[in-house]
């Protein structure tokens, strides 16, 4: 870490700003998923799902530090919605294995929440074809990529929608979330 942007520590309580931070937009996460309850089902690979949205191939994040972007294949998604012991609960985990363009695995972790509009039980338990909201996450990555290392040193924050869709009542819903990651310091 650079020693300027080290933030200078102060005691518990004591503190009375805001601590000094800037955010930059790094790229977006598309992924959508079936689901037929509280777990959600990947589909066929999705190309691209890992992309900067104005075809930047570089960015620079807040520190100074200049990364390559990857575009990521995702090749396999393992998502809930809710946990076993509340199965509407807003919680989002998403687990996302994929292959940067390098030829690499890039793993992908994201937690977070999924507020849709009249709650997840209205929503998704309910006789609607459609149901749409919000979504944020936290996302860590794994990879030995030494182009793609950098992300292993960052957790991206993800704000982002959720849309659900599906031609009856008593099909499986189709979820398409969408996220643009932003970097912080």
């Amino acid at each position: 870490m650079i020693t300027p942007y080290l933030i200078p520590t102060t005691p518990w309580g004591s503190r009375t700003e805001l601590l000094p931070k800037r955010m930059r937009y790094v790229s977006s996460l598309d992924v959508s998923v079936d689901a037929t309850g509280p777990y959600l089902f990947f589909g066929a690979a999705q190309e691209r799902a890992f992309r900067h949205l104005f075809r930047e191939t570089v960015v620079t994040l807040p520190v100074g530090l200049v990364c390559e972007l990857p575009t990521l294949d995702i090749r396999r998604v393992t998502t809930q919605i809710g946990t076993a012991a509340a199965l509407y609960s807003p919680d989002l985990s998403i687990d996302i294995a994929s292959i940067a363009g390098d030829g690499k695995v890039v793993n992908v972790k994201c937690s977070g929440v999924a507020i849709f509009r009249g709650g997840t039980r209205q929503a998704l338990a309910s006789k609607r074809t459609y149901a749409a909201g919000a979504a944020f996450i936290a996302s860590s990555y794994e990879t030995i990529s030494a182009t793609y290392h950098w992300l292993t040193q960052r957790q991206l924050f993800g704000v982002g929608t959720v849309v659900g869709n599906r031609d009856r009542s008593d099909e499986p819903w189709q979820l398409d979330f969408t996220f643009d990651l932003y970097a912080a310091f």
